[in-house]
């Protein structure tokens, strides 16, 4: 019991701080266009525990954004799901910081696949846009994952690595926002970046 009610005080933080980088893509995408097909990173920091939120385009994932349709592409997203659960397909600690997964979930939004989709949102704004939801979904999928981590060792000056675009070579940029401890902040991390520091993400 205490451990649920953890985890739902936890998701409340995470989903609550992350507002603030919601608020910084809506401002980016008016000010420079929609940015189509670009990886999301949300990172937030709590003390000793790290929070992740990948939202991604199929193309970046499995090189598609449309539902599978075959049994060869059947296979890559059930493959992209279980890949996704490890954390370290997305991101990296050094090791100084003595991080550990605790959790993690996948889901595939826009495509029957994934049966743990789950459908949030408010009937009302259903009932408003249901028509370009289904025409969403039926052009379109994106890959959904959240992660937790306990790192008893984590500074601002703790290093992150993105093995993301190793993982998933149709990957080109990840935007990375940050909320939390460690300030706020955000940058576009492109492929064949090496390391990032918390401390640079925020300054």
């Amino acid at each position: 019991m205490i451990q649920k009610l953890t985890q739902i005080a936890m998701a409340s933080f995470f989903f609550g701080a992350l507002t603030w980088s919601t608020s910084i893509q809506a401002e980016q995408r008016e000010a420079d266009g929609h940015i189509h097909g670009l990886t999301s990173l949300n990172l937030v920091v709590e003390g000793k525990t790290v929070l992740a939120e990948l939202e991604a385009p199929g193309a970046d994932i499995v090189g598609f954004e449309h539902p599978a349709e075959t049994d060869d592409q059947i296979k890559q997203v059930k493959a992209a799901l279980e890949r996704l659960k490890s954390g370290d397909a997305v991101l990296t600690f050094e090791a100084s910081a003595k991080c550990t997964l605790n959790n993690s979930n996948t889901e595939l939004h826009g495509d029957s696949l994934s049966a743990d989709h789950d459908h949030t949102h408010d009937d009302h704004e259903d009932s408003d846009h249901a028509a370009h939801n289904e025409s969403e979904a039926e052009n379109h999928t994106e890959f959904h994952a959240t992660y937790q981590w306990t790192c008893p060792e984590i500074t601002e000056k703790t290093a992150i690595s993105f093995p993301f675009f190793t993982s998933f070579p149709n990957s080109q940029k990840l935007r990375v926002n940050l909320a939390g401890d460690f300030g706020q902040g955000s940058a576009i991390i492109s492929k064949g970046a090496s390391k990032l520091k918390f401390g640079e993400l925020s300054g």
